[in-house]
């Protein structure tokens, strides 16, 4: 066999901010996850990451930024899809991809940060993992995660 089946997969981050009154006032931004080109073949993790960005302005608030689970309904187990096709993977906190980012239940973790008065600009990167060795057809994996920034 000359070569592998390759999969293109990628996950869409969607961003809502919750605004409690006399709070900041924060924009937020995201940049999907791109995994780019999956080889099921291959014994490497595939490895990915997004950003999150918020902009906020006046009051004092805690960013706390949370991820739902996408498609699987768990975020311990997530998977993206293709037509009914799955494919396993998971967001993490760290560039060491050991802590699950979630809603901070279930063995998942958050990420918060303090934002003082005036002006500040906060970025997190999301960092992602398709697990090696998935026995996957070829096609376009996705999933689709809402991410929930309360300031």
């Amino acid at each position: 066999m000359s070569g592998a089946l390759r999969l293109l997969c990628g996950v869409m981050l969607m961003a809502m901010a919750v605004t409690p009154a006399f709070a900041a006032n924060c924009r937020v931004s995201v940049d999907s996850v791109d995994f780019g080109t999956y080889e099921p073949m291959s014994r490497s993790n595939l490895n990915g990451a997004g950003k999150i960005r918020a902009d906020c302005r006046g009051g004092t608030a805690t960013v706390v930024i949370r991820l739902a689970p996408g498609r699987s309904g768990v975020s311990t187990n997530r998977h993206m899809t293709s037509g009914s096709d799955l494919l396993y993977y998971n967001l993490f906190t760290n560039a060491s991809r050991t802590v699950v980012w979630g809603d901070g239940s279930a063995a998942t973790s958050l990420v918060s940060t303090f934002k003082g008065k005036g002006r500040r600009r906060f970025e997190f990167t999301v960092y992602g993992r398709v697990f090696a060795s998935q026995d996957a057809v070829p096609g376009f994996y996705t999933d689709d995660i809402v991410v929930t920034v309360t300031f």
